[in-house]
């Protein structure tokens, strides 16, 4: 764990240490989701059902292709306000610029797979009733589309901001079943899929 960490820092350092006219650009930055409406075992629930809040963290390692142009890879950590989701999603981005007299504004999608990590499904019994849930982070595809915009004060200081719609799985959510005909409770395991407004802000290198 100590030599991936070390390894992680060194890379963010070499590449936030590159000359001026490099066309690597690392950021770090925050967004903040606003849920729409998620999809569990069959059912569309509403954000006027629950609340639908999540914050992300974000590290993204972009490569400026051509000035209108740019590619790269990121990881982010989000967790939910309410529920029991949180993943950690790896992902590609890919940026174009159309207005070549405003070059900081952009279109962007991201599409990434977040793991499995935890320990996993787990079976135990209850009341003569079994019980499933499932232990770690959720798991699942994302995918968002959206709008940014960048401005550099420096070569390697800037803001990064964007706006995007987005569309992540939380797969492995445990979700409480009420069965009407034994009149007793479980647990199911749902591959829940979320539909979000999402706003951020980011610090370029």
């Amino acid at each position: 764990m100590k030599t991936k960490l070390t390894a992680f820092i060194a890379t963010l350092l070499l590449w936030t240490a590159l000359p001026s006219q490099a066309q690597f650009h690392a950021e770090l930055g925050y967004r903040y989701g606003l849920g729409l409406n998620e999809q569990m075992l069959g059912e569309c629930v509403y954000r006027d059902q629950y609340k639908m809040y999540s914050n992300t963290i974000l590290l993204n390692f972009m490569y400026d292709i051509t000035p209108q142009m740019s590619a790269g890879a990121g990881v982010g950590f989000t967790l939910c306000e309410t529920g029991s989701h949180g993943s950690l999603p790896i992902y590609a981005t890919f940026r174009y610029s159309p207005l070549k007299k405003v070059p900081g504004f952009y279109a962007f999608t991201d599409l990434g797979y977040a793991p499995p990590i935890g320990p996993g499904k787990s079976i135990t019994w209850s009341m003569g009733q079994e019980q499933t849930r499932y232990e770690g982070l959720n798991y699942g595809w994302l995918w968002d589309l959206g709008v940014g915009y960048r401005i550099m004060f420096r070569k390697h200081f800037g803001l990064n901001f964007q706006l995007c719609y987005n569309l992540q799985q939380f797969g492995g959510t445990n979700i409480l079943v009420n069965n009407e005909t034994t009149q007793q409770s479980y647990y199911d395991i749902s591959d829940n899929l979320r539909h979000s407004l999402s706003a951020g802000i980011a610090l370029v290198f």
